[in-house]
């Protein structure tokens, strides 16, 4: 999504689906929210609905399956420094 146009495409699209009751697509996070009543919309069906218009869909609200707690999306890099800077100031 890069622009007003994809999201208001997108809020649309999914307003019609059954038991979506509110969308907010965001072009600047990249992402899209949606209020449902009763089950989940399934990302695979979403995804065949917006395969057209290239669209992916992920559940963000499922952990991903192998993901340990430590992963938490911080850089390994990020953690190392951090620890470094640490050890520096022990010294």
């Amino acid at each position: 999504m890069h622009c007003a146009s994809c999201e208001i495409l997108i809020e649309k699209k999914l307003l019609d689906i059954q038991n979506i009751k509110a969308v907010n697509a965001s072009a600047g996070k990249g992402e899209v929210v949606v209020e449902y009543e009763g089950d989940r919309p399934n990302p695979e069906r979403l995804n065949k609905i917006f395969k057209e218009e290239k669209y992916t869909f992920l559940d963000l609200n499922s952990k991903p399956k192998g993901k340990t707690e430590n992963q938490k999306g911080l850089s390994p890099t990020l953690v190392a420094f951090n620890i470094a800077i640490f050890i520096i100031i022990a010294f």
